[in-house]
C-alpha cells in the first residue's frame, strides 16, 4: 500500500515538473510600422537573457521575435507613434535562482534599413 501512494505522489510530482517546464516560456511575435521620414529613436535595457538586432529587410516596419523565460525574466516593450521611439526592458525577477543557457530568454529585433536610427542601449550587470 505504501508503494502504491508513494508511485502516485511521485507520478504526480513528475507530471507536475514536466507541465511547469514547458509552460515557462512564451513565445513573442510583434510588429510596429514606424515613420521613416523622422528619425526613429530605439532604447534597449537588458538585464537578462540574449539580444540580436538585425536589419529588416521590410523598409518601415520594425520586427521582434523570440521567446521569454516566464518564470523569471519580465518583458516591457512599445511603440510611440507620435514620437517615433521604440524602447524594450527585459529584466531578470529572480537573480538569486540560475538559469542556463536552454532556459534564457532570446529575443530577435529587425530594426528597419531605411530609417535614420538614435540607437542607445544599457546593460544592467548582475
Amino acid at each position: 500500500m505504501k508503494r502504491k501512494i508513494f508511485f502516485i505522489v511521485f507520478a504526480i510530482l513528475t507530471i507536475t515538473a514536466v507541465v511547469s517546464w514547458g509552460g515557462q516560456f512564451k513565445k513573442i511575435k510583434e510588429s510596429y510600422k514606424i515613420n521613416t521620414r523622422e528619425e526613429l529613436t530605439v532604447y534597449l535595457e537588458i538585464d537578462a537573457g540574449e539580444i540580436t538586432v538585425t536589419k529588416n529587410l521590410s523598409g518601415d516596419e520594425i520586427s521582434l521575435t523570440g521567446r521569454i523565460n516566464e518564470k523569471y525574466d519580465e518583458l516591457d516593450v512599445g511603440y510611440d507613434k507620435r514620437h517615433n521611439e521604440f524602447s524594450l526592458t527585459l529584466d531578470r525577477n529572480k537573480w538569486f535562482k540560475s538559469v542556463t543557457d536552454e532556459n534564457a530568454s532570446r529575443l530577435e529585433i529587425q530594426l528597419p534599413e531605411n530609417a535614420k536610427i538614435d540607437f542607445s542601449s544599457k546593460v544592467k550587470p548582475k
